[in-house]
């Protein structure tokens, strides 16, 4: 490596002055499509990152492969095809948004002025910056520089850690460092002011995106896992309401003719996973194929809206955040197609179908007169594959009729929120991995895997945590219960208990009259924490109980399913 300066002065960014603030007009030919790439590769995964609105997207080479192939061997098989980042709101009740797909990406590089204008000239920011754990250790002992951890570009908002007490530079002789999560960080930034949004066919929103990834050089579950955390910073004129955000997801699992999704709403989580347990062809990952979950682990800052946004029974605390609120069936693809069209699917509406929500049971799709379709489902398939218990792609019509299993495309979204001028947002979004001893065993996997991303997340989500700083699992300490929570509910219930040791366990539901209507759990179960849902949406409205059964204790308790 060549030794570069290291004394890196205050950077003076100049903008274009082309408006004063964002109007609806569009600003044309500014800015072209960003070129740029890399690889957060560190860990278990290769995931090729972009920088014009998509994460991924499928050519030669990686995309997201997973387990990393080895240099110079063959790259397959891939876990994901394309994921984009998707948002829209209003401004003065006009709508605004950028859904990329496969291509018009709507973001364009560089950051926006405060008057909300994007740079003269963007190509100048069409870069992704990448720094490894190994690049601070060997500049350390030998100072030895990289470019990206010479120029690693603080002055844009890229996160540093201060070792001069100084904020207006940034000197790595001096102690100053990039702020490293886990053991490699890529950062970016992108802009949808650029220039025509040709695909949504819409003005602008105003929006800066950082985008921060980073992932951990270890074995298990972390070193399956990368993570992206975006800072949305809004430069309109105008408050941005009824505003939505999520990814657009194309999951070819391997495979792609043979996959399904589902949606575990205990955990915040949709995943795809392998219909049966042979993932065949040259891109298939062959015998008991994996599966692999998309979460937000960390949401939207939700503070004052005067809800309890994270379902802990508590209105407006600090520190309260929004997390996954909606998600969206597979034919996504097929009936989503510009503009409003996209920002309803982020609100879990069909605009092909009068806006109608996606209903409960079948396919999802609000066709007019689909049988065994009913209700409203803010949450696509989430019954359990691994049971066949309620509504999943193995039982579309509550009698174990299995849905044909294909390409799945889906949207996962949160909202909605509100931004006011020169406000900031910020939220993680997780990829969590996980292979089994066969393609339903990978769903229980993940699920366990995506638990303990989800809890040690806080602890590693700083800059220089290590595994090492994760807390041992804690078993509870007698068995305990809570009370299920939405209680009344409208759709979907969770019921959490706690298990000191080893019990046989079962948990039932019983409408008033005392006829069992659901056994959700008839097992022996390892100590620990469960959270089970039970889905009351094919139910009438009225009183139910659960009895809850761990060895010879029993415990019943009532709860209300509303409109």
């Amino acid at each position: 490596m060549t030794r570069l300066p290291l004394k890196i002065a205050g950077l003076v960014v100049l903008f274009s002055l082309a408006f004063s603030h964002l109007a609806a007009a569009q600003i044309t030919d500014t800015c072209t499509t960003g070129e740029a790439t890399t690889d957060l590769d560190v860990g278990n995964v290769r995931a090729r990152l972009y920088n014009a609105g998509n994460l991924f997207k499928r050519e030669e080479g990686p995309v997201y492969n997973v387990p990393k192939a080895p240099p110079d061997e063959p790259i397959t098989p891939n876990a994901i095809f394309i994921t984009s980042f998707w948002i829209g709101g209003k401004v003065n009740d006009e709508l605004r948004v950028v859904a990329p797909r496969y291509g018009n990406w709507g973001f364009w590089p560089g950051p926006l002025g405060e008057d909300g204008a994007p740079p003269a000239d963007c190509s100048a920011y069409d870069r992704i910056y990448s720094v490894y754990r190994d690049d601070i250790l060997h500049y350390n002992e030998t100072g030895e520089v990289t470019p990206d951890l010479a120029e690693w570009p603080w002055h844009l908002g890229a996160p540093v850690l201060n070792g001069d007490s100084s904020p207006n530079n940034y000197d790595l002789e001096a102690g100053d460092r990039p702020a490293l999560i886990g053991d490699q960080i890529v950062w970016w930034v992108m802009n949808d002011v650029g220039n025509m949004h040709d695909w949504p066919g819409m003005p602008p929103i105003g929006l800066e995106v950082q985008v921060t990834a980073f992932a951990f050089d270890v074995p298990g579950l972390w070193g399956n896992t990368t993570f992206y955390r975006y800072r949305l910073r809004y430069r309109g004129a105008e408050p941005l309401e009824d505003a939505w955000l999520g990814f657009f997801v194309d999951a070819d699992l391997g495979n792609a003719s043979d996959d399904y999704m589902a949606t575990d709403t205990t955990l915040g989580m949709v995943y795809t996973y392998n219909a049966d347990n042979t993932d065949e062809a040259s891109d298939g990952y062959g015998e008991n194929p994996p599966a692999v979950g998309f979460s937000f682990v960390q949401g939207l800052r939700m503070e004052d809206d005067s809800k309890d946004n994270d379902g802990d029974g508590l209105t407006d605390e600090a520190g309260e955040r929004l997390g996954m609120t909606r998600t969206f069936p597979q034919d996504v693809k097929n009936f989503v197609r510009r503009g409003r069209s996209s920002y309803q699917a982020l609100r879990g509406l069909w605009e092909y179908f009068d806006d109608a929500p996606t209903c409960f049971g079948r396919n999802g799709v609000p066709f007019p007169n689909q049988t065994a379709c009913t209700g409203v489902a803010h949450f696509s398939y989430p019954g359990d594959p691994v049971t066949k218990a309620y509504w999943s792609e193995f039982n579309i019509d509550n009698e174990g009729t299995a849905y044909p299993p294909a390409d799945r495309r889906f949207l996962l979204s949160s909202g909605p929120f509100h931004m006011e001028p020169s406000d900031e947002q910020e939220f993680t979004f997780a990829i969590v991995w996980a292979r089994g001893t066969d393609h339903l065993d990978s769903v229980s996997e993940l699920r366990k895997a995506m638990r303990s991303i989800q809890r040690g997340f806080p602890v590693l989500s700083t800059p220089d945590s290590t595994l090492s700083q994760l807390p041992e699992p804690e078993l509870p300490a007698t068995n305990a219960y809570t009370r299920n929570y939405p209680n009344p509910f409208t759709e979907t219930t969770t019921i959490h208990y706690e298990l000191a040791d080893p019990a046989l366990v079962r948990l039932a539901v019983y409408d008033v009259l005392g006829r069992e209507i659901a056994v959700l759990v008839d097992k022996a179960q390892e100590a620990g924490f469960y959270d089970v849902e039970f889905d009351g949406r094919n139910l009438p409205v009225g009183v139910y109980v659960y009895r809850l059964q761990v060895g010879t204790a029993i415990v019943s308790e009532t709860m209300v399913r509303i409109r």
